[in-house]
């Protein structure tokens, strides 16, 4: 019978005075909080159904802003256009929205290669999102190898996995607001400032 081998980091990790209680945490969240989650992520991939452009600028604009304070306002001004994928990627975002300089280009530059992918694949919008999120998953550590979605300026790693999460791909968006949840269930050292995700 084989054995389970625990890594250097995992022995590290378990050597730590929180690690028990951390995991007993995290075990009792999964519990009770685990269903509900587990059934919000799979819709989630619907929240933005025949409004990727929207999606876009959310995605785009919500890089270092509060998001419910700054961006879901932002993005139900923009919805007001009523600009398609299409749109967007042939016009860009418009004017009066308060980006960022380059935001605009950014979202211009997303929207053409999400187009640029469907077409190309003989997809509908819809599927073409879909197909292109799913399939990008290997390239969540260096989204610049993706031509139509990480190559362009503006999408890193983060903004690279929260546009697949809409699209309707299981990613997880590097964010440093999980840093207090981390202190909170103990499965943060706190002798140094690294965050429990690296």
């Amino acid at each position: 019978m084989a054995t389970a081998h625990t890594s250097d980091a995992g022995q590290t990790l378990h050597s730590n005075d929180w690690w028990e209680d951390a995991m007993d945490a995290l075990k009792a969240a999964q519990a009770t909080r685990g269903p509900v989650a587990e059934t919000r992520a799979r819709k989630y991939g619907d929240s933005y159904r025949e409004r990727r452009a929207a999606m876009v600028f959310d995605v785009v604009a919500s890089r270092q802003r509060g998001y419910l304070t700054r961006v879901l306002p932002m993005v139900e001004r923009f919805e007001r256009r009523n600009l398609t994928l299409i749109d967007l990627a042939e016009l860009g975002p418009g004017d009066d929205h308060g980006l960022r300089s380059g935001e605009a280009d950014t979202m211009q530059c997303v929207a053409a290669g999400l187009v640029r992918y469907s077409s190309e694949h003989g997809l509908s919008e819809e599927d073409g999102v879909r197909a292109w999120a799913v399939g990008v998953g290997e390239l969540e550590h260096a989204p610049d190898l993706d031509p139509y979605v990480g190559a362009v300026k503006g999408i890193g790693p983060a903004l690279f996995a929260y546009i697949r999460m809409p699209c309707g791909a299981d990613a997880l968006k590097p964010d440093f607001g999980s840093i207090a949840p981390c202190d909170r269930s103990g499965s943060r050292s706190h002798a140094t400032s690294t965050p429990c995700s690296s």
